[in-house]
């Protein structure tokens, strides 16, 4: 499922936005101009299909704290996907979900005001409603477009009622699937290398696929998918003797008490292995992107702030090597200030939009193609991003 359009009304520095997004994404801007809103906007949506909406808005303060200079009274989504199914015509048909928070009165509390999960055709403006919710009432219907299916009685009113039917016993898959699409997404922000962060410390062996959005997981997902995944590893070995040179061997897994495992590096002149509390932040953060980036079942969507922090500039052509490769699974969202990151995207242009801060608000501007392809004749993504031609070419 590929995101079309995004429309964005009342949300954090979004007072009204609409974005495109295309597969491979790159987003630039001044500091303090929204692009960490927008991840957390994404990370909105996947709380909204998980069931953690009401947990996501507490954890940013409360529902007034994600309003619109906390004035709104709602906060308005609209999300135009591709068909889920393959058999369908994407430049005939599309699906549409949307969805509305609404503030109740003084108290900062809120309650889904209205849920649409349609189907729209070309050349129609009404959609084929298949999950419809307001505050009274919810129906839905089944994939063939036809049969009603009862809804509860007791649907939470702080949780969309797409995480709440979207189950695998439902009647209609395609309200299952979509809810399984958006829980999928990956978004990527702050991470916690201190020396006492849980990045770094010997976790329960279990298998673990997916990483964490603070990493906290990443050796898991590391032992995981590097003792199980021949691909998965090679991958990871290339990246990082392309990072350190041949004295990097590989990646290992000691156990340790409590039934946890390890993470080490094994370096060819070394007698002894580094250990994952010795791993430098740099290091660290490299292995936590590769681990995003070269995942072998990614969610729908990946979504990363400022990958370049903490690492060093020649890394950077790798992680755009790995960002290009993954754009052939998953639709890459990728916010930079790294003139490096830009350049490194040579053979592959990615889609650029730059956010900027006007009267008061977020916006969110894509530069066209035609325009960036006749600028990279003569200079490179990085050199009109250092010298502020690329935020001017809206």
């Amino acid at each position: 499922m590929k995101i079309l359009k995004l429309e964005i009304t009342g949300f954090r520095s979004f007072r009204e936005a609409t974005w495109t997004p295309n597969q491979l994404n790159i987003i630039i801007g001044p500091n303090g101009s929204g692009k960490s809103n927008l991840l957390k906007f994404f990370d909105l949506i996947r709380s909204s299909a998980t069931g953690d909406l009401e947990e996501y808005i507490l954890r940013e303060g409360g529902f007034e704290k994600i309003l619109w200079d906390g004035q709104g009274e709602a906060i308005e989504i609209k999300i135009h996907t591709t068909p889920l199914d393959d058999k369908r015509d994407s430049q005939k048909e599309r699906l549409d979900y949307q969805l509305q928070l609404k503030k109740v009165g003084r108290s900062g509390d809120y309650r889904i005001g209205y849920e649409i999960l349609g189907n729209y055709r070309k050349n129609s403006d009404d959609p084929f409603k298949f999950l419809e919710r307001t505050l009274t009432k919810a129906v839905i219907h089944d994939e063939d477009e036809k049969r009603f299916c009862p809804v509860f009685d007791d649907i939470e009113p702080n949780e969309t009622l797409l995480s709440q039917t979207g189950t695998p016993f439902a009647k209609n898959w395609i309200i299952t699937k979509f809810k399984r699409e958006l829980a999928s997404w990956g978004i990527y922000q702050l991470i916690d290398t201190s020396p006492e962060s849980d990045i770094r410390k010997p976790r329960v062996t279990r298998r673990e696929n997916i990483l964490k959005g603070d990493g906290s997981n990443l050796i898991s997902v590391l032992h995981t998918l590097y003792t199980t995944d021949r691909e998965f590893e090679q991958s990871i070995n290339n990246a990082m003797t392309a990072a350190f040179g041949e004295d990097y061997e590989k990646l290992v897994f000691p156990p340790a008490a409590d039934n946890q495992v390890q993470l080490r590096i094994r370096w060819k002149t070394l007698r002894l292995e580094q250990s994952a509390s010795e791993i430098s932040d740099g290091t660290l953060r490299y292995l936590y992107l590769l681990t995003i980036l070269a995942n072998p079942d990614p969610g729908a969507l990946i979504a990363i702030d400022e990958p370049e922090t903490g690492l060093h500039p020649s890394m950077m052509r790798i992680v755009a090597e790995y960002a290009e490769q993954a754009s052939n699974k998953s639709q890459i969202i990728i916010t930079t200030h790294s003139p490096e990151l830009l350049t490194a995207f040579s053979d592959y242009i990615p889609s650029t939009s730059v956010i900027q801060w006007h009267n008061g608000a977020s916006t969110i501007q894509q530069i066209s193609e035609e325009k960036l392809r006749f600028w990279l004749q003569d200079y490179s993504l990085g050199a009109l991003f250092s010298t502020g031609e690329l935020e001017g070419m809206q």
